[in-house]
């Protein structure tokens, strides 16, 4: 009952609004034919709001391995849901004053519009679904590879805030942008890449990049929405059903995921990480029937993501704070920078 009652009244307006809409329509009966994504989100959602990984991380592939859907409309629905979710988790991180590299919010949601509106131009009828499956898997396994080296070398990250240098500030930009463009194929990446940028090259704490990313995949599904739906041929009309056996869900799930991993060690966070990610790498090399072609996209892949985290990581700037200086990260010394 505590945790519910911390949530945001934002869960409860959403979930308000769309009960009328529900009954106002008579639409009651979508559930018989899409339970399956309420049941999907209701894991997905708590561990969007708990991870780097937004709720599109867990559904693209789900959707698109498990129950074969289309990845267009996976993504489709993965920005829709994070609309809501990643929301209602960044209202819970603000009321709160969980902290976060406010710059990073700002040049790296910059970055990301000028990188969805690449790749909806561009980029979107250059994969066919087998490839983008096997695309994100490869790239999110390269991330987990990394995630492991800076655990065996016992990295501490103790930085709770980024320096306002010109060079910083474009590669938060340019790092929004590479992710801006994975997340309008795929439905996800942004959150991914600047958790990446954070931890592996400022050395920010993970307790502070974890919601940084939450913030700004919410940021970002949002301005992918309203740019496909106006500008690149409107969103999926699938999407929006299986959103809407969604939201009572995700509106609950994402908030009470990020009250969850407040208290949690970096140990655990980076943990529940590799888990998830080498379950959906696994998990497509099973499903997705592979050619050569396939197979050299994915080892592409590996081989791009793991030279970009390993340039992060061997490159991480200097700033980190001297090992006998006790920092409490959630102390009012740093709210919301």
């Amino acid at each position: 009952m505590k945790k519910l009652r911390s949530l945001s009244p934002f869960s409860l307006i959403v979930l308000a609004i769309w009960f009328l809409a529900m009954s106002s329509f008579g639409i009651w009966d979508i559930f018989n034919e899409n339970y399956f994504m309420t049941i999907t989100m209701a894991f997905g959602s708590f561990i969007a709001g708990a991870t780097s990984e937004g709720g599109g991380a867990v559904a693209f592939p789900v959707m698109t391995l498990l129950f074969k859907i289309a990845p267009e409309t996976a993504r489709d629905f993965s920005l829709l849901i994070q609309s809501f979710g990643m929301t209602a988790a960044s209202l819970v991180i603000i009321r709160k004053q969980i902290p976060i590299v406010k710059k990073a919010v700002i040049y790296s949601s910059l970055g990301a519009i000028l990188g969805n509106i690449i790749a909806f131009n561009y980029l979107t009828s250059i994969f066919s679904p087998a490839a983008l499956k096997i695309f994100f898997c490869s790239f999110w396994m390269a991330f987990a590879f990394v995630l492991i080296k800076v655990k065996w070398q016992n990295k501490t990250l103790r930085n709770t805030k980024v320096k306002s240098s010109r060079k910083n500030l474009l590669f938060l930009f340019g790092i929004g942008t590479l992710g801006g463009m994975i997340s309008a194929l795929t439905g996800s990446g942004l959150d991914i890449m600047t958790f990446a940028l954070l931890t592996l090259y400022f050395n920010i704490c993970e307790k502070v990049a974890t919601p940084t990313s939450v913030i700004l995949m919410a940021v970002n599904s949002i301005t992918c929405v309203l740019l496909k739906q106006q500008s690149f041929g409107g969103i999926d009309l699938k999407a929006f059903e299986y959103m809407l056996v969604c939201v009572p869900v995700v509106i609950f799930g994402a908030p009470l995921g990020s009250i969850f991993i407040k208290n949690k060690g970096r140990k655990f966070i980076t943990a529940f990480l590799l888990t998830t990610i080498s379950i959906q790498f696994i998990t497509a090399l099973i499903v997705i029937p592979l050619t050569t072609n396939l197979i050299l996209l994915s080892l592409a892949t590996l081989v791009f993501g793991l030279t970009l985290f390993q340039l992060l990581s061997n490159n991480s700037k200097d700033s980190i704070l001297p090992h006998n200086k006790k920092t409490n990260i959630f102390q009012a010394n740093y709210p919301l920078k």
